[in-house]
Protein backbone atom coordinates (compact mmCIF):
# COMPACT_ATOMS: atom_id res chain seq x y z
CA UNK A 1 0.00 0.00 0.00
CA UNK A 2 2.85 2.37 0.88
CA UNK A 3 4.55 1.69 -2.50
CA UNK A 4 1.30 2.50 -4.32
CA UNK A 5 0.88 5.73 -2.39
CA UNK A 6 4.45 6.75 -3.13
CA UNK A 7 3.89 6.15 -6.84
CA UNK A 8 0.78 8.30 -6.77
CA UNK A 9 2.59 11.00 -4.83
CA UNK A 10 5.40 11.05 -7.37
CA UNK A 11 2.88 11.24 -10.20
CA UNK A 12 0.87 14.09 -8.66
CA UNK A 13 2.89 16.93 -7.22
CA UNK A 14 0.95 18.87 -4.59
CA UNK A 15 1.06 22.26 -6.21
CA UNK A 16 -1.79 24.47 -7.34
CA UNK A 17 -0.97 24.28 -11.08
CA UNK A 18 -1.04 20.49 -11.03
CA UNK A 19 -4.32 20.43 -9.14
CA UNK A 20 -5.91 22.96 -11.49
CA UNK A 21 -4.81 20.87 -14.45
CA UNK A 22 -6.64 17.83 -13.20
CA UNK A 23 -9.71 19.80 -12.21
CA UNK A 24 -9.90 21.40 -15.66
CA UNK A 25 -9.52 18.02 -17.36
CA UNK A 26 -12.17 16.61 -15.07
CA UNK A 27 -14.71 19.29 -15.96
CA UNK A 28 -13.95 19.19 -19.68
CA UNK A 29 -14.08 15.44 -19.99
CA UNK A 30 -17.17 15.21 -17.81
CA UNK A 31 -19.00 17.28 -20.42
CA UNK A 32 -17.62 15.13 -23.23
CA UNK A 33 -18.84 11.98 -21.45
CA UNK A 34 -22.31 13.46 -21.30
CA UNK A 35 -22.30 14.15 -25.03
CA UNK A 36 -21.19 10.60 -25.76
CA UNK A 37 -23.96 9.13 -23.64
CA UNK A 38 -26.56 11.46 -25.09
CA UNK A 39 -25.70 10.40 -28.65
CA UNK A 40 -26.32 6.79 -27.60
CA UNK A 41 -23.17 5.55 -29.34
CA UNK A 42 -22.13 1.95 -28.79
CA UNK A 43 -18.56 2.84 -27.91
CA UNK A 44 -17.08 -0.62 -27.87
CA UNK A 45 -18.40 -1.65 -31.27
CA UNK A 46 -18.63 1.58 -33.27
CA UNK A 47 -15.86 3.87 -32.17
CA UNK A 48 -12.86 2.62 -30.24
CA UNK A 49 -11.29 6.11 -30.15
CA UNK A 50 -14.32 7.45 -28.27
CA UNK A 51 -14.09 4.47 -25.95
CA UNK A 52 -10.45 5.31 -25.30
CA UNK A 53 -11.35 8.92 -24.62
CA UNK A 54 -13.99 7.82 -22.14
CA UNK A 55 -11.51 5.46 -20.44
CA UNK A 56 -8.98 8.28 -20.25
CA UNK A 57 -11.61 10.55 -18.73
CA UNK A 58 -12.43 7.98 -16.08
CA UNK A 59 -8.74 7.54 -15.36
CA UNK A 60 -8.38 11.29 -14.88
CA UNK A 61 -11.29 11.19 -12.47
CA UNK A 62 -9.79 8.32 -10.48
CA UNK A 63 -6.41 10.02 -10.42
CA UNK A 64 -7.97 13.24 -9.23
CA UNK A 65 -9.75 11.40 -6.45
CA UNK A 66 -6.54 9.71 -5.32
CA UNK A 67 -4.64 12.97 -5.54
CA UNK A 68 -7.26 14.71 -3.41
CA UNK A 69 -7.22 11.99 -0.76
CA UNK A 70 -3.44 12.20 -0.39
CA UNK A 71 -3.32 16.00 -0.35
CA UNK A 72 -6.61 16.89 1.30
CA UNK A 73 -5.12 18.44 4.43
CA UNK A 74 -2.67 20.71 2.62
CA UNK A 75 -5.31 21.79 0.11
CA UNK A 76 -7.77 22.72 2.85
CA UNK A 77 -5.07 24.61 4.78
CA UNK A 78 -4.69 26.94 1.80
CA UNK A 79 -8.36 27.94 1.81
CA UNK A 80 -9.10 31.56 2.64
CA UNK A 81 -12.48 30.70 4.21
CA UNK A 82 -12.03 29.18 7.66
CA UNK A 83 -15.65 28.04 7.93
CA UNK A 84 -16.42 24.38 7.45
CA UNK A 85 -18.18 23.66 4.17
CA UNK A 86 -21.44 21.78 4.60
CA UNK A 87 -23.34 20.26 1.67
CA UNK A 88 -27.06 19.53 2.03
CA UNK A 89 -28.59 17.03 -0.41
CA UNK A 90 -32.24 16.43 -1.32
CA UNK A 91 -34.56 16.18 -4.31
CA UNK A 92 -36.01 19.16 -6.13
CA UNK A 93 -39.38 20.47 -5.01
CA UNK A 94 -41.10 22.09 -2.07
CA UNK A 95 -42.58 20.98 1.22
CA UNK A 96 -41.47 20.27 4.76
CA UNK A 97 -37.98 18.94 4.02
CA UNK A 98 -36.70 21.96 2.01
CA UNK A 99 -38.19 24.22 4.67
CA UNK A 100 -36.39 22.23 7.36
CA UNK A 101 -33.08 22.64 5.50
CA UNK A 102 -33.62 26.39 5.09
CA UNK A 103 -34.54 26.81 8.77
CA UNK A 104 -31.29 25.12 9.81
CA UNK A 105 -29.14 26.91 7.24
CA UNK A 106 -30.11 30.45 8.14
CA UNK A 107 -29.16 29.79 11.77
CA UNK A 108 -25.70 28.24 11.36
CA UNK A 109 -23.97 30.58 8.90
CA UNK A 110 -21.57 31.84 11.59
CA UNK A 111 -19.86 28.44 11.65
CA UNK A 112 -20.64 26.89 8.27
CA UNK A 113 -20.40 27.77 4.60
CA UNK A 114 -23.50 26.06 3.23
CA UNK A 115 -24.25 24.46 -0.13
CA UNK A 116 -27.35 22.66 -1.35
CA UNK A 117 -27.53 20.02 -4.09
CA UNK A 118 -30.93 19.13 -5.57
CA UNK A 119 -31.82 16.68 -8.32
CA UNK A 120 -34.66 15.64 -10.56
CA UNK A 121 -34.86 13.46 -13.67
CA UNK A 122 -33.21 16.08 -15.89
CA UNK A 123 -30.54 17.87 -13.92
CA UNK A 124 -28.67 18.50 -10.72
CA UNK A 125 -28.43 22.03 -9.37
CA UNK A 126 -25.94 23.30 -6.82
CA UNK A 127 -26.84 26.29 -4.66
CA UNK A 128 -24.77 28.42 -2.28
CA UNK A 129 -26.40 29.95 0.80
CA UNK A 130 -25.65 33.68 0.51
CA UNK A 131 -27.56 36.60 2.02
CA UNK A 132 -30.16 34.40 3.70
CA UNK A 133 -31.11 32.59 0.49
CA UNK A 134 -29.93 29.74 -1.71
CA UNK A 135 -28.45 31.06 -4.97
CA UNK A 136 -27.80 28.77 -7.93
CA UNK A 137 -24.09 28.53 -8.75
CA UNK A 138 -23.84 25.44 -10.97
CA UNK A 139 -25.99 23.03 -12.95
CA UNK A 140 -25.44 19.68 -14.63
CA UNK A 141 -27.68 18.22 -17.31
CA UNK A 142 -28.20 14.50 -16.75
CA UNK A 143 -27.92 12.15 -19.71
CA UNK A 144 -27.96 8.71 -18.10
CA UNK A 145 -31.52 8.75 -16.86
CA UNK A 146 -32.43 8.04 -13.25
CA UNK A 147 -33.67 4.56 -12.42
CA UNK A 148 -34.46 3.54 -8.88
CA UNK A 149 -33.21 0.03 -9.61
CA UNK A 150 -29.77 1.36 -10.60
CA UNK A 151 -28.29 2.76 -7.42
CA UNK A 152 -24.81 3.44 -8.85
CA UNK A 153 -24.30 5.43 -12.07
CA UNK A 154 -20.93 6.69 -13.26
CA UNK A 155 -22.27 10.04 -14.49
CA UNK A 156 -23.78 10.80 -11.08
CA UNK A 157 -20.62 9.67 -9.33
CA UNK A 158 -18.54 12.06 -11.44
CA UNK A 159 -20.77 15.01 -10.62
CA UNK A 160 -20.65 14.22 -6.90
CA UNK A 161 -16.87 13.93 -7.03
CA UNK A 162 -16.67 17.24 -8.88
CA UNK A 163 -18.64 18.97 -6.15
CA UNK A 164 -16.92 17.33 -3.19
CA UNK A 165 -13.45 18.18 -4.48
CA UNK A 166 -13.90 21.48 -6.32
CA UNK A 167 -15.88 23.01 -3.46
CA UNK A 168 -13.76 21.39 -0.73
CA UNK A 169 -16.76 19.98 1.13
CA UNK A 170 -16.04 19.07 4.76
CA UNK A 171 -19.35 17.44 5.65
CA UNK A 172 -22.41 16.12 3.80
CA UNK A 173 -25.91 16.03 5.26
CA UNK A 174 -28.32 14.06 3.08
CA UNK A 175 -32.02 14.79 3.62
CA UNK A 176 -33.22 12.58 0.78
CA UNK A 177 -31.75 10.42 -1.99
CA UNK A 178 -34.78 10.42 -4.28
CA UNK A 179 -33.45 11.22 -7.80
CA UNK A 180 -29.94 10.65 -6.48
CA UNK A 181 -27.80 7.51 -6.52
CA UNK A 182 -25.97 5.79 -3.68
CA UNK A 183 -22.66 6.94 -5.17
CA UNK A 184 -22.52 9.99 -2.93
CA UNK A 185 -22.25 8.18 0.44
CA UNK A 186 -19.71 5.79 -1.08
CA UNK A 187 -17.54 8.66 -2.35
CA UNK A 188 -17.78 10.45 0.98
CA UNK A 189 -16.45 7.36 2.69
CA UNK A 190 -13.58 7.07 0.23
CA UNK A 191 -12.71 10.75 0.68
CA UNK A 192 -13.11 10.50 4.46
CA UNK A 193 -15.89 13.08 4.50
CA UNK A 194 -18.46 12.42 7.25
CA UNK A 195 -21.97 11.98 5.90
CA UNK A 196 -25.16 12.36 7.94
CA UNK A 197 -28.45 10.91 6.73
CA UNK A 198 -31.78 12.35 7.90
CA UNK A 199 -34.63 9.97 7.22
CA UNK A 200 -37.88 11.88 6.71
CA UNK A 201 -40.10 9.11 5.34
CA UNK A 202 -40.17 5.38 4.61
CA UNK A 203 -38.28 5.52 1.29
CA UNK A 204 -35.49 3.31 2.62
CA UNK A 205 -38.01 0.71 3.76
CA UNK A 206 -39.70 0.63 0.35
CA UNK A 207 -39.34 2.85 -2.76
CA UNK A 208 -43.15 3.09 -2.74
CA UNK A 209 -42.63 5.06 0.44
CA UNK A 210 -46.31 5.33 1.40
CA UNK A 211 -46.34 1.55 2.04
CA UNK A 212 -49.81 1.32 0.51
CA UNK A 213 -50.74 -1.81 -1.42
CA UNK A 214 -52.80 -1.92 -4.60
CA UNK A 215 -56.00 -1.56 -2.58
CA UNK A 216 -54.64 1.47 -0.68
CA UNK A 217 -54.20 -0.52 2.53
CA UNK A 218 -51.18 0.26 4.72
CA UNK A 219 -48.85 -2.76 4.97
CA UNK A 220 -46.57 -1.50 7.80
CA UNK A 221 -43.55 -2.42 5.68
CA UNK A 222 -44.48 -6.11 5.68
CA UNK A 223 -45.70 -7.36 2.32
CA UNK A 224 -47.26 -10.38 3.98
CA UNK A 225 -49.85 -8.02 5.48
CA UNK A 226 -51.22 -7.25 2.03
CA UNK A 227 -53.89 -9.39 0.41
CA UNK A 228 -54.03 -7.26 -2.71
CA UNK A 229 -53.20 -8.98 -5.98
CA UNK A 230 -52.43 -5.61 -7.59
CA UNK A 231 -49.04 -3.96 -7.63
CA UNK A 232 -48.45 -1.53 -4.78
CA UNK A 233 -49.64 2.07 -4.93
CA UNK A 234 -46.96 4.20 -6.57
CA UNK A 235 -46.87 7.75 -5.15
CA UNK A 236 -44.86 9.01 -8.15
CA UNK A 237 -44.59 8.01 -11.79
CA UNK A 238 -40.80 7.57 -11.72
CA UNK A 239 -41.10 4.34 -9.72
CA UNK A 240 -44.26 3.04 -11.39
CA UNK A 241 -42.30 0.94 -13.89
CA UNK A 242 -41.43 -1.52 -11.11
CA UNK A 243 -44.04 -4.14 -11.95
CA UNK A 244 -43.76 -6.19 -8.77
CA UNK A 245 -42.80 -4.05 -5.80
CA UNK A 246 -43.39 -6.88 -3.33
CA UNK A 247 -40.55 -8.77 -4.98
CA UNK A 248 -38.25 -5.83 -5.67
CA UNK A 249 -38.43 -4.48 -2.12
CA UNK A 250 -36.08 -7.21 -0.83
CA UNK A 251 -33.44 -6.30 -3.40
CA UNK A 252 -33.96 -2.67 -2.44
CA UNK A 253 -33.41 -3.31 1.24
CA UNK A 254 -30.21 -5.20 0.51
CA UNK A 255 -28.90 -2.25 -1.55
CA UNK A 256 -29.96 0.18 1.18
CA UNK A 257 -28.20 -1.90 3.85
CA UNK A 258 -24.99 -1.69 1.81
CA UNK A 259 -25.39 2.07 1.46
CA UNK A 260 -26.09 2.47 5.18
CA UNK A 261 -22.60 1.14 5.89
CA UNK A 262 -21.25 4.33 4.27
CA UNK A 263 -23.24 6.63 6.58
CA UNK A 264 -21.52 8.20 9.60
CA UNK A 265 -24.66 9.23 11.50
CA UNK A 266 -28.44 8.88 11.27
CA UNK A 267 -31.21 11.29 12.30
CA UNK A 268 -34.98 10.75 12.36
CA UNK A 269 -37.78 13.01 13.67
CA UNK A 270 -39.73 10.37 15.64
CA UNK A 271 -39.38 7.05 17.43
CA UNK A 272 -41.78 5.52 14.90
CA UNK A 273 -39.30 5.96 12.04
CA UNK A 274 -36.38 4.83 14.18
CA UNK A 275 -38.19 1.66 15.28
CA UNK A 276 -39.17 0.57 11.78
CA UNK A 277 -35.58 1.15 10.59
CA UNK A 278 -34.17 -0.94 13.42
CA UNK A 279 -36.65 -3.70 12.59
CA UNK A 280 -35.25 -3.91 9.07
CA UNK A 281 -31.57 -2.96 9.38
CA UNK A 282 -28.63 -3.61 11.65
CA UNK A 283 -27.99 -0.11 12.98
CA UNK A 284 -26.01 1.26 15.91
CA UNK A 285 -27.79 3.20 18.66
CA UNK A 286 -24.62 5.23 19.19
CA UNK A 287 -24.85 6.65 15.68
CA UNK A 288 -28.49 7.61 15.86
CA UNK A 289 -30.46 10.61 17.14
CA UNK A 290 -34.12 11.61 17.18
CA UNK A 291 -34.56 15.32 16.45
CA UNK A 292 -38.06 16.67 15.99
CA UNK A 293 -38.61 19.26 13.29
CA UNK A 294 -38.57 22.75 14.76
CA UNK A 295 -41.32 25.27 14.25
CA UNK A 296 -41.57 29.05 14.35
CA UNK A 297 -43.65 29.19 17.50
CA UNK A 298 -46.40 31.79 17.35
CA UNK A 299 -47.46 33.81 20.35
CA UNK A 300 -51.20 33.26 20.07
CA UNK A 301 -52.99 36.20 21.70
CA UNK A 302 -56.49 35.26 20.60
CA UNK A 303 -58.62 32.20 20.15
CA UNK A 304 -58.09 30.78 16.66
CA UNK A 305 -60.59 27.96 17.17
CA UNK A 306 -64.34 27.80 17.49
CA UNK A 307 -65.97 25.62 20.13
CA UNK A 308 -68.22 23.20 18.22
CA UNK A 309 -71.96 23.38 18.72
CA UNK A 310 -74.96 21.38 17.59
CA UNK A 311 -76.59 24.71 16.71
CA UNK A 312 -74.44 25.30 13.61
CA UNK A 313 -72.09 23.35 11.30
CA UNK A 314 -68.75 22.41 12.83
CA UNK A 315 -65.70 23.47 10.81
CA UNK A 316 -63.02 20.89 10.00
CA UNK A 317 -59.96 22.31 8.26
CA UNK A 318 -57.75 20.13 6.05
CA UNK A 319 -54.42 21.88 5.88
CA UNK A 320 -51.72 21.33 3.25
CA UNK A 321 -51.55 19.56 -0.08
CA UNK A 322 -53.96 16.63 -0.38
CA UNK A 323 -53.08 13.52 -2.36
CA UNK A 324 -54.50 9.95 -2.29
CA UNK A 325 -52.24 8.94 0.60
CA UNK A 326 -53.58 11.90 2.59
CA UNK A 327 -57.02 10.29 2.67
CA UNK A 328 -58.97 12.14 -0.01
CA UNK A 329 -61.27 9.13 -0.46
CA UNK A 330 -62.27 8.97 3.19
CA UNK A 331 -62.76 12.75 3.34
CA UNK A 332 -65.25 12.35 0.50
CA UNK A 333 -66.88 9.39 2.25
CA UNK A 334 -67.25 11.37 5.49
CA UNK A 335 -68.80 14.23 3.52
CA UNK A 336 -71.32 11.84 1.92
CA UNK A 337 -72.29 10.38 5.32
CA UNK A 338 -73.01 13.86 6.71
CA UNK A 339 -76.50 14.05 5.18
CA UNK A 340 -77.65 16.85 7.48
CA UNK A 341 -74.59 19.05 6.82
CA UNK A 342 -73.54 19.11 10.45
CA UNK A 343 -69.93 19.41 9.30
CA UNK A 344 -68.39 22.23 7.26
CA UNK A 345 -65.28 21.19 5.33
CA UNK A 346 -62.52 23.75 4.70
CA UNK A 347 -59.43 23.21 2.56
CA UNK A 348 -56.25 25.29 2.70
CA UNK A 349 -53.62 24.15 0.20
CA UNK A 350 -53.70 22.10 -2.99
CA UNK A 351 -56.78 19.93 -3.46
CA UNK A 352 -57.42 17.54 -6.36
CA UNK A 353 -60.42 17.92 -8.63
CA UNK A 354 -61.95 14.92 -6.84
CA UNK A 355 -62.71 17.24 -3.89
CA UNK A 356 -63.56 20.44 -5.75
CA UNK A 357 -67.31 20.19 -5.13
CA UNK A 358 -66.87 19.57 -1.42
CA UNK A 359 -66.72 22.32 1.18
CA UNK A 360 -64.93 25.67 1.01
CA UNK A 361 -61.58 25.93 -0.77
CA UNK A 362 -59.25 28.73 0.32
CA UNK A 363 -56.52 27.92 -2.19
CA UNK A 364 -52.79 27.64 -1.75
CA UNK A 365 -51.01 29.72 0.85
CA UNK A 366 -47.62 31.04 1.91
CA UNK A 367 -46.41 29.93 5.29
CA UNK A 368 -46.07 33.54 6.42
CA UNK A 369 -49.82 34.04 5.87
CA UNK A 370 -50.96 30.90 7.65
CA UNK A 371 -51.81 32.65 10.93
CA UNK A 372 -54.21 35.05 9.17
CA UNK A 373 -55.86 32.21 7.26
CA UNK A 374 -56.45 30.26 10.48
CA UNK A 375 -57.75 33.39 12.18
CA UNK A 376 -60.29 33.96 9.40
CA UNK A 377 -61.48 30.34 9.23
CA UNK A 378 -61.52 29.58 12.98
CA UNK A 379 -61.94 25.80 12.66
CA UNK A 380 -62.96 23.57 15.54
CA UNK A 381 -60.68 20.79 14.29
CA UNK A 382 -57.78 20.29 11.92
CA UNK A 383 -58.18 16.94 10.18
CA UNK A 384 -55.23 14.74 9.20
CA UNK A 385 -56.78 11.66 7.63
CA UNK A 386 -53.62 10.06 6.21
CA UNK A 387 -54.07 6.43 5.21
CA UNK A 388 -50.33 5.84 5.45
CA UNK A 389 -47.97 6.43 8.36
CA UNK A 390 -46.66 9.98 8.66
CA UNK A 391 -43.03 10.29 9.73
CA UNK A 392 -43.62 13.48 11.74
CA UNK A 393 -46.33 15.81 10.35
CA UNK A 394 -45.67 19.54 10.25
CA UNK A 395 -49.44 19.95 9.99
CA UNK A 396 -49.88 18.40 13.42
CA UNK A 397 -47.33 20.80 14.90
CA UNK A 398 -48.99 23.76 13.20
CA UNK A 399 -52.42 22.76 14.54
CA UNK A 400 -51.13 22.58 18.10
CA UNK A 401 -49.12 25.77 17.62
CA UNK A 402 -52.43 27.54 16.92
CA UNK A 403 -54.17 25.79 19.83
CA UNK A 404 -56.50 23.71 17.66
CA UNK A 405 -57.40 20.07 18.50
CA UNK A 406 -56.88 17.49 15.76
CA UNK A 407 -58.72 14.53 14.28
CA UNK A 408 -56.09 12.07 13.04
CA UNK A 409 -55.66 8.54 11.79
CA UNK A 410 -54.09 6.10 14.23
CA UNK A 411 -50.92 5.40 12.26
CA UNK A 412 -47.22 6.18 12.51
CA UNK A 413 -46.05 9.45 14.02
CA UNK A 414 -49.62 10.75 14.26
CA UNK A 415 -50.45 7.96 16.68
CA UNK A 416 -47.15 8.36 18.55
CA UNK A 417 -47.42 12.12 19.00
CA UNK A 418 -51.14 12.28 19.87
CA UNK A 419 -50.78 9.49 22.44
CA UNK A 420 -47.80 11.28 23.95
CA UNK A 421 -49.38 14.76 24.02
CA UNK A 422 -53.14 14.13 24.15
CA UNK A 423 -53.92 16.94 21.75
CA UNK A 424 -56.75 15.41 19.76
CA UNK A 425 -58.82 12.34 18.85
CA UNK A 426 -58.29 9.33 16.64
CA UNK A 427 -60.63 8.51 13.78
CA UNK A 428 -61.14 5.11 12.18
CA UNK A 429 -59.98 5.42 8.57
CA UNK A 430 -61.52 2.03 7.79
CA UNK A 431 -64.99 2.88 9.10
CA UNK A 432 -66.40 6.32 8.34
CA UNK A 433 -69.66 5.60 10.16
CA UNK A 434 -67.69 5.10 13.35
CA UNK A 435 -65.63 8.20 12.57
CA UNK A 436 -68.77 10.26 12.08
CA UNK A 437 -70.09 9.05 15.44
CA UNK A 438 -66.78 9.95 17.14
CA UNK A 439 -66.91 13.49 15.77
CA UNK A 440 -70.61 13.86 16.62
CA UNK A 441 -70.01 12.81 20.24
CA UNK A 442 -67.30 15.45 20.62
CA UNK A 443 -69.54 18.13 19.11
CA UNK A 444 -72.26 17.21 21.57
CA UNK A 445 -69.96 17.53 24.58
CA UNK A 446 -68.42 21.01 24.73
CA UNK A 447 -66.78 20.27 28.08
CA UNK A 448 -64.89 17.38 26.51
CA UNK A 449 -63.76 19.60 23.65
CA UNK A 450 -62.63 22.48 25.91
CA UNK A 451 -60.69 20.09 28.15
CA UNK A 452 -58.77 18.76 25.17
CA UNK A 453 -58.14 22.25 23.83
CA UNK A 454 -56.68 23.39 27.16
CA UNK A 455 -54.39 20.35 27.16
CA UNK A 456 -52.76 21.65 23.98
CA UNK A 457 -51.34 24.57 25.96
CA UNK A 458 -49.15 22.09 27.84
CA UNK A 459 -47.61 20.57 24.70
CA UNK A 460 -43.94 21.44 24.37
CA UNK A 461 -43.36 21.98 20.66
CA UNK A 462 -39.77 22.12 19.49
CA UNK A 463 -38.59 25.54 18.36
CA UNK A 464 -36.30 26.11 15.41
CA UNK A 465 -33.59 27.37 17.78
CA UNK A 466 -33.75 24.19 19.84
CA UNK A 467 -33.64 22.06 16.70
CA UNK A 468 -30.61 23.96 15.41
CA UNK A 469 -28.77 23.44 18.70
CA UNK A 470 -29.28 19.69 18.37
CA UNK A 471 -27.94 19.70 14.83
CA UNK A 472 -24.94 21.82 15.76
CA UNK A 473 -24.03 19.40 18.51
CA UNK A 474 -23.87 16.61 15.94
CA UNK A 475 -22.04 18.71 13.34
CA UNK A 476 -19.40 19.83 15.82
CA UNK A 477 -18.73 16.37 17.22
CA UNK A 478 -19.03 14.07 14.25
CA UNK A 479 -15.89 12.45 12.92
CA UNK A 480 -15.39 10.24 9.93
Amino acid sequence: MLIIKNKIMSKFLSNSNQFKYYKNNFNKLKKENGKLKKSNVSLKKKNSSLRNELDFSNQIINDLKNFYILNKDSLKNNQSNSKKKLLYVLHSGSGGTPKNVFDISKNITVDFDIYLLTANNDDMILYHFIGNEFRKINEWTLYSGWYIEKTYIMEYSNIYLNILINYSIDMVHIHHLLFHTFDLPRLCKELEIPVILSIHDLYFICPAYTLLDGDLKFCHGKCINSRSEKNCFMPMSDISKIKNMKSFVYNWRYMVSQMFSDISYFITPTNYIKNILFENYDLDENNFSIIEHGLELNEVKEELFEIPSIEEPTKILFLGNLHPQKGINIIKELYDIDKDSNLEFHFLGFTPSYLKNIGIHHGKYDYEDLYEHIKNIKPSFIGIFSICAESFSFTLSEAWNFGIPVLVSKLGALEERVLENDGGWFINIYDMDETYNIISSIIGDQEKYCSKQKQIQNIQLKSIDSMVEDYLQIYNNINY
